[in-house]
């Protein structure tokens, strides 16, 4: 089973930390360096502001770890990082740090054999991904989510269990249900009647 690490984009939702310097200069030119995240809206802040001020943002997009050296160094007015320093590294260094960005990250998989929107995730299982917890993709949390749907659609269409019904055999909410179940049929249909021609809707609410 493949590792997790090689086969999805590791980015998540991003919280840029601007550092600044205890005692910066005021200056007709403000000086910045960090996060590349940062720069398209830094970027455009700097224009605004110069129009409004006739003052100039010099903002170099090289990196969080660059941002903090040249900020701990104190060659520029203020750092951009993506990961916030530790209060002992702020207080060494007589640095103030704040959130002025956010910004949300699609997370992209490359796995044989699974096309769009047929791998299912939840917020749970995601965080334990990028904490470590979950290191392969035959998880049983990983499995258990992308199984159900299947699992739902039998006992519904076979066993012709209600939605409340299925709900307690799985220990799932039935707004869960509902939603397994219009994705299965939904994948169901689509591989019956590829071209799409003569589709029949199944009523499954029935």
């Amino acid at each position: 089973m493949r590792n997790l690490g090689r086969t999805m984009l590791r980015a998540a939702s991003v919280a840029v930390i601007g550092l600044v310097a205890a005692h910066a200069a005021n200056a007709a030119e403000m000086t910045g360096a960090g996060s590349t995240f940062a720069y398209p809206i830094l970027a455009k802040w700097a224009e605004s502001y110069k129009a409004a001020t006739g003052s100039s943002l010099n903002y170099q997009s090289i990196g969080s770890g660059g941002g903090i050296n040249q900020i701990e160094a104190k060659t520029v007015d203020f750092g951009a990082t993506d990961k916030p320093l530790s209060a002992a590294d702020l207080q060494k260094n007589g640095l103030t740090q704040f959130p002025f960005i956010m910004g949300g990250v699609v997370v992209l998989v490359n796995l044989p054999g699974i096309e769009k929107g047929q791998l299912t995730l939840d917020g749970a299982t995601l965080a334990n991904m990028y904490l470590g917890k979950i290191t392969k993709w035959d998880d049983v949390a990983i499995a258990k989510l992308n199984f159900d749907s299947r699992e739902v659609l039998q006992l519904r269409l076979i066993q012709e269990l209600s939605y409340e019904e299925i709900a307690a055999v799985l220990e799932i909410p039935v707004g869960t249900v509902r939603s397994r179940l219009h994705k299965a049929v939904k994948t169901l249909q689509q591989s019956m009647n590829p071209g799409g021609r003569n589709k029949k809707e199944y009523n499954y609410e029935s």
